[in-house]
């Protein structure tokens, strides 16, 4: 049975030709593994109309547009004289040329949905990179592999390859793909099937809840075991930048810190500090790339370079997750707000617009200005200070608290202009690990209607290894999930009873 499809990304002149072929193959399913350019080279042709264009006898129409994390998800009506056809296009957007991608984790969740929206499908999926070899033939590896894994319980990665160089030369052409093959088929085995639908959570909760017998772990203290297991340790090399003399000062605690690789550097210049050096790193939303920036609560030698921050990637919203008010004197605090009117801090002038205080949540509206640039207009900042959650505790007050701030921080982003949300507790960690987990997993499930929470936990640490540090931390995930999934029961109910 013909099985995947590799294929070079179209050009402008083989439009016509390309669709001929989905056609042709009877194909449900394209798989984009390529940006259209890349490094400023033109790597693929947009093949897809915007609406709806002819070619020849053939009529393609793009009815729907899904964004997630790392891919997009099209789905296309093909009609040919009275037949109709659904094709579902599937663009990962983590795969630089002749490289591999940041972590499987987002590759992993991509094949899976595909499955999931394909359960029936018998037809041949197209893949295609630029060239259709380097990343188009490791994603067939894995996704082949993973398959023969699931029938036979065994996987031979070196005969796979060797069977697609025969059918296409140069497949996998670079050692790291192919180290990648491994590295993602491993993953799958290791943290196996952690899916569960919408309607079946109850189901699922009451099942990993409770201890197995053979074992007396339950199956959520499994997973969390496996997930400190396969947790990729960030070096001290990997955070110099972090560590070193100029910086080391500007961190509250030297153990959480942002990599090289993954750290924000800031843009404006002050005359304070000749450092672009901030504890603070993105994390990924599950529908959108650098969502959030988490930081630490500033110390009060890094209140200019907080407000850099929130200039430099035109951040519209925090979030504060710590409560000053119970915090002990002996901390180094930096309050990067005034109390009221206006406050200088560096070249910023920060002014409060409005505050008010709804018991759990704290809304302070502010403009911040760069001193030295007259001509902009002030920048809107809302800060919304979360209250409900005990300086002592590893979690807030209740699962419902935390879906409330959620869906106040979701509210109160609409009416901004946009941008990352900056996110800080004391230790940029603890707190905000918590925070970014449950947001992403709100999202999976209203876009899915299901969650994998553990693949979700596993790709939000890959900037910081420290995020949901303990099992309590993991459950509560799945509480605030079950909070989120019997929200949609009491609307429907109310639905039906009007």
């Amino acid at each position: 049975m013909k099985e995947y499809i590799a294929t070079q990304g179209p050009k402008e002149n083989t439009f016509f030709d390309f669709w001929r072929m989905v056609w042709q193959e009877n194909s449900s399913v394209i798989v984009m593994v390529t940006g259209l350019v890349e490094n400023g080279k033109r790597k693929c042709a947009k093949y897809w109309p915007d609406d709806s264009i002819q070619y020849g006898d053939l009529q393609v129409l793009l009815i729907h547009n899904e964004t997630c994390m790392d891919f997009i998800i099209r789905t296309v009506l093909l009609r040919k004289e009275r037949e109709t056809r659904r094709v579902r296009h599937y663009q990962f957007l983590d795969w630089p040329d002749q490289r591999v991608p940041s972590n499987a984790s987002s590759l992993l969740m991509l094949q899976r949905r595909i499955r999931t929206d394909n359960p029936d499908n018998n037809t041949p999926i197209i893949v295609h990179c630029s060239a259709g070899v380097g990343r188009s033939g490791t994603f067939i590896a894995i996704d082949a592999l993973r398959n023969q894994a699931d029938r036979e319980g065994r996987v031979d990665v070196l005969s796979f390859v060797n069977k697609m160089r025969m059918q296409r030369i140069n497949m996998v052409p670079t050692l790291e793909q192919y180290v990648f093959i491994y590295e993602a088929i491993s993953d799958a085995f290791l943290c196996g099937d952690t899916v569960v639908m919408a309607d079946q959570l109850h189901t699922y909760v009451r099942h990993i809840f409770f201890p197995q017998p053979n074992t007396q772990l339950s199956e959520l203290e499994q997973q969390f075991e496996t997930l400190c297991k396969i947790q990729r340790k960030t070096s001290m090399t990997q955070c110099s930048d972090a560590l070193n003399d100029i910086n080391i000062s500007k961190n509250r605690d030297p153990s959480i810190v942002p990599s090289n690789r993954a750290r924000i550097q800031l843009l404006t210049p002050v005359a304070e500090s000749k450092s672009d050096y901030v504890n603070a790193i993105t994390v990924d939303g599950y529908k959108h790339k650098n969502a959030f920036i988490v930081t630490q609560m500033p110390l009060k030698q890094t209140i200019v370079d907080f407000w850099r921050l929130i200039y430099d990637m035109r951040s519209s919203v925090i979030v504060m997750l710590n409560d000053l008010s119970r915090t002990e004197n002996t901390v180094n605090i930096g309050q990067y707000w005034p109390s009221e009117g206006c406050a200088t801090y560096g070249p910023f002038e920060v002014q409060i617009v409005t505050f008010e205080d709804q018991g759990t949540l704290i809304v302070r509206i502010m403009k911040l200005i760069n001193i030295n640039q007259p001509n902009e207009d002030p920048q809107k900042v809302i800060q919304l200070q979360y209250m409900d959650w005990d300086q002592e505790e590893v979690l807030p007050t209740s699962a419902t608290s935390m879906l409330a701030l959620l869906n106040q921080v979701e509210r109160w982003y609409r009416r901004t202009t946009g941008g990352p949300i900056t996110i800080h507790c004391m230790n940029g960690a603890s707190r905000c690990g918590l925070f970014c987990t449950t947001s992403s997993i709100c999202d999976q499930i209203k876009s899915e209607h299901l969650m994998d929470i553990f693949q979700v936990v596993k790709w939000i640490r890959s900037n910081r290894p420290e995020f949901i540090y303990c099992l309590e931390q993991y459950k509560f995930c799945y509480e605030v999930a079950l909070e989120l999934v019997d929200s949609f029961s009491v609307y429907e109910n109310s639905q039906h009873s009007t």
